[in-house]
């Protein structure tokens, strides 16, 4: 492999180790409600139709899809919002 090419290989895995254990700090691995009661409503509404649709057409995975809006909506964390850093709990702003 020529040296320019070792340089920017090396560079990448830096920034990607770099990035890895900025996602894995502690402040991402604690779950703190980041959603609002409007979100959670809505999600509410979202899962009960997705599952009420799962069991109407006997279809078993848009019952599991409608298990993730159901299970985010009960504990007031999404997952999805957290490498973007978005919170609609209006409790954690100051």
């Amino acid at each position: 492999m020529p040296e320019g090419a070792r340089r920017i290989f090396a560079y990448r895995q830096t920034r990607i180790i770099a990035f890895l254990s900025h996602i894995l700090t502690i402040e991402y691995v604690v779950m703190t409600k980041n959603m609002g009661k409007k979100d959670r409503d809505l999600r509410l509404i979202a899962a009960g139709i997705l599952i009420l649709a799962g069991i109407v057409t006997n279809t078993w995975w848009l019952t599991l899809i409608g298990l993730f809006p159901l299970t985010t909506s009960a504990i007031g964390f999404c997952p999805a919002y957290v490498p973007f850093n978005i919170s609609t709990n209006k409790e954690n702003e100051a």
